[in-house]
């Protein structure tokens, strides 16, 4: 079923499976097959299904209209190098993310932070959050007025 899906994708996505992955495959190609030797505690699964709910409010976010509310455009062409290269700039200047590598770090990492920002600016000011329209059941989410930096 769907909630099934969903409580399998959540507890693959948490840090037990990740901790069980190092220990079963301590390189980083952890594979398919992999995944198949991780073992699914059927005790949590109540907390998993509560957890994996909450969650599901915050998955989707509009990125490029995201990114306009928090003055992380660029003139450049979207998920070209120049773009990557400026959001990540834009992310170390603008909201304080001082450790963020010199060189240049994948496009989705950065869109990761991105979405980030707007999970830490719903839990602190969730009337900033709106929903702007629904894909596949699921809210998508954007930002209503630029986030305060107060850090």
């Amino acid at each position: 079923t769907k909630e099934d899906y969903f409580i399998l994708i959540s507890y693959l996505n948490s840090k037990v499976v990740d901790n069980i992955a190092q220990i079963l495959n301590p390189t980083l190609h952890f594979k398919l097959n992999n995944y198949n030797s991780i073992p699914m505690l059927i005790s949590c699964e109540g907390k998993i299904k509560e957890i994996s709910k909450q969650c599901i409010d915050i998955s989707r976010f509009e990125l490029y209209l995201t990114r306009q509310k928090l003055s992380l455009s660029s003139y450049y062409k979207e998920r070209t190098p120049a773009d990557c290269k400026f959001l990540q700039n834009a992310l170390k200047t603008e909201y304080q993310f001082e450790d963020l590598p010199p060189n240049m770090m994948p496009m989705s990492q950065l869109e990761a932070i991105v979405g980030a920002l707007i999970v830490r600016e719903r839990s602190r000011n969730p009337n900033n959050i709106k929903k702007i329209f629904e894909f596949c059941g699921i809210d998508v989410i954007n930002i209503e007025e630029k986030i305060v930096t107060n850090f």
